[in-house]
């Protein structure tokens, strides 16, 4: 597996299954500045995203087959904006997510489709995969529904 973090949670997942997959983890893809201020985060506002997305950011987006979603509703657009939900509906690229943000996403114009079977058919066998709660800051329920999905190499 090779990881490449574009910024915040935005993430890239390569895996070498039996089928590749460029898994694209919560895009956040508008440019500098595009989006407003966190506001609960600090008293200095800086708009968002605070930074330009790398160089050669394109090209890897061309290859990714596959997104997930860990959580998107209540203004965490840190996680899926406007430019990411754009790039997924083009490209018709399925999105797996939780039951909870589903229907959400569905009505948005993107493929989602609910974690469960999907992890295991998508990469093979090759990897298991475990829910798992995880811990967000103070692990405060103000951050809405949302699940841990630990990859690890079979064998």
């Amino acid at each position: 597996m090779r990881i490449t973090q574009l910024r915040n949670a935005t993430v890239l997942l390569d895996f070498n299954a039996p089928n590749p997959v460029r898994l694209l983890v919560d895009p956040m893809l508008a440019p500098r500045g595009a989006l407003p201020t966190l506001k609960w985060l600090t008293t200095q506002r800086q708009r968002n995203p605070l930074v330009d997305l790398p160089d050669g950011t394109q090209t890897l987006l061309d290859g990714v087959t596959h997104a997930l979603i860990t959580h998107c509703q209540r203004g965490h657009f840190d996680h899926l904006d406007g430019a990411g939900k754009k790039f997924l509906r083009e490209r018709q690229i399925p999105v797996l997510c939780t039951a909870h943000d589903a229907p959400y996403l569905a009505a948005r114009g993107l493929l989602a489709q609910v974690i469960g079977d999907q992890p295991r058919a998508l990469f093979q066998r090759a990897y298991q995969h475990h829910r798992m709660r995880p811990r967000h800051g103070l692990d405060c329920q103000i951050y809405g529904a949302w699940r841990g999905l630990l990859h690890r190499r079979s064998g």
